[in-house]
């Protein structure tokens, strides 16, 4: 199992820069992604391959404000999701 939890010296650690996270953060065996505190205001696109490994999601204080269920049912595999600290409402 393989966890990526950016550490607080890692720059830039805010990836709200992007729509979607990094493909090179992915690999058949990552199974918890921590994107918390990164300013995300949409839920992140992910690579294909997140899709069925990712099991634990951490979105939390983000400024997540709408949440679409057709962008949770892309990741398969996933059983845990923390959108706590968001202004979110799952449409």
């Amino acid at each position: 199992m393989v966890v990526w939890r950016p550490a607080l010296s890692d720059t830039p650690r805010c990836l709200a820069s992007h729509r979607s996270v990094p493909e090179e953060l992915f690999h058949a065996s990552l199974e918890i992604l921590d994107l918390s505190y990164n300013q995300f205001t949409h839920f992140p696109d992910f690579p294909p391959q997140a899709n069925s490994s990712v099991r634990h999601l951490d979105l939390s204080f983000n400024q997540i404000r709408s949440l679409r269920s057709s962008e949770l049912m892309t990741l398969t595999s996933l059983l845990r999701l923390n959108l706590a600290g968001n202004r979110s409402a799952v449409s």
